[in-house]
């Protein structure tokens, strides 16, 4: 494997390094296995202490595999705007399906204070300008930066991911440091 590849088993949180974002391209080039049962994924968590999703997240990823897919997905959660689980208003979110996902991929996140730019292989899927929607609760710029967290998460109930039981899932990333740039 080469040296600039990093292999996760479970999850990584990166919170000796708070990013403190805005106005930065981010690219990380990133490949899994096409387990079924898992929610691989390429997230950021606000770190300013507030309960979700209050403090902000951005998945720069997900792709949640009840059934082996190659689609990614794109979502921003705040307090207004999040997906079911605490009973929110729907999360802001886009999908792409890609050729294979456990082929590298070059997933990037263009952040500025007034909209947030996603996409996949140079192929821009997501956009979100503040206001947007009446979505005027804008965690994403928060002072306190944001922990960047790769994840293979799995449901607790074995009934909502078959399969995630019987293997171990392996994320592969090769962070790309050339590309994290200002805007």
């Amino acid at each position: 494997m080469a040296a600039n590849v990093m292999e996760i088993y479970g999850s990584k949180v990166f919170n000796e390094h708070v990013m403190k974002a805005e106005n930065m391209r981010i690219e990380i080039r990133f490949k899994r296995n096409a387990y079924q049962g898992f929610n691989d994924a390429l997230w950021f968590m606000g770190n300013n202490n507030r309960p979700w999703p209050k403090n902000g997240e951005i998945d720069l990823l997900e792709n949640p595999k009840k059934t082996v897919n190659n689609r990614a997905h794109f979502t921003l959660h705040s307090e207004n705007y999040y997906a079911g689980v605490v009973g929110g208003s729907g999360s802001v979110t886009s999908t792409i399906d890609l050729a294979d996902m456990s082929w590298w991929n070059i997933y990037w996140l263009e952040w500025y204070p007034d909209r947030i730019v996603g996409g996949v292989n140079g192929q821009t899927y997501f956009e979100h300008r503040k206001g947007a929607n009446g979505n005027e609760d804008w965690p994403w710029s928060d002072p306190e930066g944001f922990f960047l967290i790769f994840s293979t998460g799995i449901s607790t109930n074995p009934k909502a991911w078959p399969g995630a039981g019987r293997r171990v899932s392996r994320l592969q990333i090769s962070f790309l440091p050339t590309r994290l740039r200002s805007l």
